[in-house]
């Protein structure tokens, strides 16, 4: 219950901090944009079975809200390279029986060859963990 609670707090936060604040006005003081993706649900496989699954899922921030709409234009790309970064790392560190780095998998995400996108400021995680089957 406390994770699901953590969870949806990390969400709200997100998603509020997205919208403009009262009296915010100037180009200085504009919101960040956060593309919301869809969470991932991967397998995680030792010695040819699932052992459990990895559940990861990102926000994408972006300059501004020109770069939201282009983001939104190219949202398969953006989630299929999402994608293909996560289930890598889950192929090299993913494990059933302990909590996925974070911090390895954001360095990973943050590389500028992954969305390969100058107005991708940066890809946020807001869920991930791992769970035995």
């Amino acid at each position: 219950m406390t994770k699901k609670f953590a969870t949806l707090a990390m969400t709200t936060m997100l998603i509020g901090a997205s919208a403009p604040s009262p009296g915010a006005g100037t180009a200085t003081e504009a919101a960040p944009q956060l593309l919301v993706i869809d969470p991932f649900d991967l397998p995680i496989v030792s010695a040819d079975r699932v052992d459990g699954r990895l559940i990861a899922n990102f926000s994408v921030q972006l300059r501004d809200a020109g770069a939201m709409d282009r983001a939104r234009d190219d949202l398969p790309q953006i989630r299929a390279r999402l994608l293909s970064a996560a289930m890598d790392f889950n192929h090299l560190h993913g494990s059933a029986l302990t909590p996925p780095d974070a911090e390895l998998l954001s360095k990973s995400l943050n590389r500028t060859e992954t969305l390969d996108m100058p107005e991708v400021v940066r890809v946020l995680i807001v869920e991930l963990r791992s769970s035995p089957i």
